[in-house]
């Protein structure tokens, strides 16, 4: 594994950490209105600073890596928003719980790897 692909991975575990902790110490605390937003900031950094460290990434690659990469995106993203609109149709359909939405970047990141090892095959 390269290094650019430990940083993204980096990147995401550390946006899924800040997810986590911060919705587990704003629940146990309790706090809500203005004082809440200190919670969103983390998440928002780490968020900021996976997307840095992917363009600056692709700026490394040649012109095939670069194709790949943003057909990757590409698909991956249109998979992602696909499911995540199918899941609040059929959220407001049941009327189950809504999913939050700070999962999209998650499902994007994982459609997109997917997407990735499909495409780096073919261009074998």
């Amino acid at each position: 594994m390269d290094r650019r692909t430990r940083m993204n991975y980096l990147g995401a575990a550390l946006f899924v950490v800040a997810i986590v902790v911060c919705q587990f110490l704003w629940r146990m605390t309790g706090i809500s209105g203005a004082q809440a937003t200190i919670f969103a900031i983390p998440p928002s950094l780490a968020l900021g600073w996976w997307f840095w460290v992917y363009v600056q990434g692709l700026l490394d690659l040649d012109e095939l890596q670069q194709a790949i990469e943003m057909r990757a995106l590409a698909i991956g993203g249109g998979v992602a928003v696909w499911l995540a609109t199918s899941a609040s149709i059929f959220t407001d359909v049941l009327g189950t719980p809504d999913i939050p939405i700070f999962f999209i970047a998650p499902l994007i990141a994982v459609c997109y790897g997917a997407a990735k090892w499909r495409l780096q095959r073919i261009y074998r």
